[in-house]
C-alpha cells in the first residue's frame, strides 16, 4: 500500500476479482480492460479507500475491446477488434462532483 507520508508504498496488495490486459488510470478512477474484452470501473476509490470495494461492468462497445485509455475527468476511449474507436459517455463521474449516480453510453 502507498501512503502520503510513505510515496514508495509498503508492498503490494493483491486486488482480486478481475483478470486484466490492461488499466488505465483517471483522476478518480481505476478502468480496466479484461481479458475477455470488456470494460470495468473500480467502485468505491477514495481518498482514504485505495482498493475500492468491487469491478462494475460497463456496457462494452460494439465489438470486444482490446485497448483502453482515459483522461483525467473519466473521459474513456477504446478500440474494438475491428479497429474502430468509441468514446464512452460517463454522466456520473465529474471531475467536481463524483458522488451522483448515472448512467454510461460509448459514442462513435
Amino acid at each position: 500500500a502507498v501512503y502520503p507520508e510513505l510515496p514508495v508504498g509498503t508492498g503490494w496488495v493483491p486486488v482480486t476479482g478481475l483478470s486484466v490486459v490492461s488499466l488505465a488510470i483517471s483522476r478518480s478512477t481505476v478502468w480496466a480492460l479484461s481479458t475477455s474484452g470488456q470494460v470495468f470501473r473500480r467502485r468505491g476509490v477514495s481518498s482514504t479507500d485505495w482498493l475500492g470495494e468491487a469491478w462494475q461492468a460497463i456496457p462494452a462497445p460494439e465489438g470486444q475491446g482490446v485497448s483502453l485509455s482515459v483522461g483525467q475527468c473519466d473521459t474513456v476511449w477504446a478500440l474494438d477488434r475491428s479497429g474502430s474507436l468509441h468514446q464512452l459517455t460517463v454522466t456520473d463521474l465529474d471531475c467536481r462532483d463524483k458522488g451522483v449516480e448515472g448512467e454510461e453510453d460509448w459514442t462513435l
